[in-house]
């Protein structure tokens, strides 16, 4: 089955108060730093932002790059952006990769990548201290076809991640101890004093 990198960047980043794929470290945006991690595996990959981000990430990315939320949907949250991807490449999975995840390191993808391709679970994901990161996944296009036909027919009544993997086969892959710094979320301007490094 083909595979497609896609990077969240369509939060409304509301306590941080400003965009965090547009965040930059290094003299690179959290998007870009995002990308060149996806791509090194390596994959295509794309970006799911909101319509009103569209301007500001056309001055940084190609159009084909981009994939914007369906506006006609009523899902909410990262679910949203990871369906309308979905809607437009029915028949690959989805590594789905945070923006807001800057000390990620390929390594950790390539782990993730290669437990992947030894199972044919609805979606592959970290175990980290007993709980699931469903930021940095990839989900399999079968299982996406089902959430998305729940959602047609009113099935689907929530829309978090966490409710919409209960759905689904899992394959949980257990976290290496030195690899949880990978994992720090970064979401208000007191969390972008911590070093990236």
């Amino acid at each position: 089955m083909p595979i497609l990198g896609v990077i969240l960047c369509g939060g409304q980043s509301s306590r941080m108060g400003s965009d965090k794929g547009l965040i930059t470290s290094g003299g690179e945006t959290w998007a870009q730093l995002t990308l060149d991690k996806l791509q090194g595996i390596p994959l295509r990959v794309v970006l799911s932002v909101r319509r009103s981000q569209c301007e500001n990430y056309a001055a940084l990315f190609f159009p084909d790059q981009m994939i914007v939320d369906d506006v006609a949907s009523n899902i909410a949250g990262p679910l949203k952006g990871i369906l309308t991807v979905h809607d437009r490449f029915p028949d690959m999975d989805l590594f789905v990769l945070a923006c807001d995840l800057p000390k990620m390191e390929r390594y950790v993808l390539e782990h993730l990548y290669t437990q992947y391709q030894n199972q044919h679970a609805d979606v592959t994901l970290f175990l980290n201290n007993e709980q699931i990161e469903p930021l940095c996944a990839i989900y399999r296009a079968a299982g996406l076809a089902r959430i998305k036909d729940d959602y047609l027919r009113q099935k689907l009544t929530r829309y978090s991640l966490h409710h919409v993997i209960e759905k689904l086969s899992k394959h949980l892959v257990p976290l290496n101890k030195d690899w949880q710094s990978c994992f720090q979320n970064f979401n208000s301007p007191d969390d972008l004093a911590r070093p990236l490094t």
